[in-house]
């Protein structure tokens, strides 16, 4: 299975993204690996010399400053991720795009997820898989789900197809305009609105 991989962080994850494209390689010496680096480059930066194919600030997926400091850290990380994904399903030579938060080390190898996916589009990874017993359980695992979101966003798993490239369209429009922590009007970054994807795409595992 050809897969390109992606991750997103600022300056002060670089170490932990490296650690992932280190990991990566352990298992799939030639893999793609983009990261994009939501931060203002550093003098002391060498971006050749870093593990990863490509590097992409904001500015390079078509975000001007204004719309980078509508967001704090952690909403910049995560709204890229939609502008990221739709170009790599265009230019990257893969069966499959795979983000990974930059705080993921690999333990086997990724080809597994090619046959548990099947001929499923979209691969998504829920934080729960079984209903909590107590009423503790309820409160502190059920109850942050349904405000953070049903699935984990620090997993992501999509093929080049059309219903691969139709989410990836719909997701990067709402993440560019609403990728916001407020769970008040429902939003938590990237994660609240791939809730949805089951249920308006079609080939979601």
């Amino acid at each position: 299975m050809r897969i390109s991989v992606y991750t997103s962080c600022a300056l002060n994850y670089l170490p932990k993204a490296r650690a992932l494209a280190e990991s990566l390689r352990s298992f799939h010496p030639d893999i793609r690996i983009t990261l994009c680096l939501n931060d203002t480059l550093p003098d002391w930066l060498e971006i050749d010399q870093e593990p990863f194919t490509q590097v992409w600030t904001p500015a390079d997926l078509g975000y001007d400053r204004a719309w980078i400091f509508e967001h704090n850290v952690m909403e910049l990380c995560t709204a890229v991720k939609g502008r990221a994904l739709k170009r790599l399903l265009d230019s990257e030579d893969a069966e499959m795009i795979a983000y990974l938060d930059p705080d993921v080390f690999l333990f086997h190898a990724l080809d597994p997820i090619d046959t548990y996916l099947g001929s499923a589009s979209i691969g998504l990874v829920p934080h729960i898989l079984s209903p909590e017993e107590t009423d503790l359980g309820v409160r502190l695992t059920e109850m942050s789900v349904t405000e953070h979101g049903v699935y984990n966003l620090g997993h992501l798993f999509v093929r080049p197809d059309a219903n691969g490239r139709a989410f990836a369209d719909w997701w990067a429009s709402r993440l560019d305009r609403y990728c916001y922590d407020e769970r008040e009007r429902g939003l938590f970054t990237d994660q609240r609105w791939v809730d949805l994807a089951p249920a308006i795409f079609d080939g979601v595992r």
